[in-house]
């Protein structure tokens, strides 16, 4: 079970320690039910900005990882913290500040153009983002009207406004044609160095993870395997 720290709500009063230098580690996550777990064993620590992929095949527990991390499932054991603070005892309405989430595939709600939907989440629309998103052309559209690819970028450019130093995208490249996918690459980079962010993405995209460059973490049957080129990232507390 987790235990409570009389310094896990440190941030509360000093939030420009939870700005600076991000860092997430996790000590022993499980998640399910033995012996049929999703993630077992999870043990890392990632260390200052970056952009690091996360891979593997179909129903590894890519998605359920990056849940946990952005705190959207709470019902795990084992340690998860944020710039040292557990992530559970955050109070959710502080964690935007903190943590921007991203899943792989979102409900359009009903009724609304992109224009009145971006006004009711209280999106900044600055012109140049629209531009970059290639979005100028249809904020009079109807959601339901928006092709895959045109709602993925739409929820790509909210999730780009939010500033957090932690962004958790599960499969961003899902429904973007070729272009957009090679620019996405721009974006995580722009968003990191903007916002001195860590980018965590879990993907399939071979253009994404076969650089020299990246950081890449492998997770097979629940379980972490490997990292390569781990720049910042340390696994099994190593």
């Amino acid at each position: 079970m987790i235990k409570n720290n009389s310094t896990s709500t440190a941030w509360v009063n000093n939030y420009k320690d939870m700005k600076c230098n991000p860092k997430l580690k996790i000590e022993n996550l499980f998640l399910g039910v033995s012996p049929s777990f999703i993630l077992k064993h999870i043990c890392f620590e990632i260390e200052g900005s970056g952009i690091v992929f996360l891979t593997g095949p179909n129903g590894s527990g890519k998605s359920s990882l990056l849940k946990c991390c952005a705190g959207v499932s709470e019902n795990y054991e084992g340690i998860l913290t944020v710039n040292g603070n557990i992530l559970k005892t955050i109070p959710i309405e502080k964690r935007p500040r903190l943590i921007s989430w991203l899943p792989q595939k979102l409900h359009r709600p009903e009724g609304f153009t992109l224009r009145d939907f971006y006004n009711f989440l209280g999106t900044p629309l600055p012109e140049y983002i629209l531009a970059d998103f290639e979005l100028e052309n249809i904020m009079e559209n109807r959601l339901d009207d928006l092709s895959g690819g045109e709602w993925k970028r739409a929820m790509l450019c909210h999730v780009f406004q939010s500033k957090a130093p932690f962004l958790f995208l599960d499969e961003p490249d899902g429904d973007l044609d070729e272009y957009f996918q090679m620019k996405l690459k721009v974006w995580f980079e722009t968003y990191r160095r903007m916002n001195n962010a860590l980018v965590f993405v879990a993907t399939h995209k071979k253009q994404f993870i076969e650089k020299d460059d990246v950081s890449t973490m492998f997770i097979n049957e629940g379980r972490l395997v490997y990292c390569q080129k781990p720049r910042g990232v340390f696994l099994d507390g190593r």
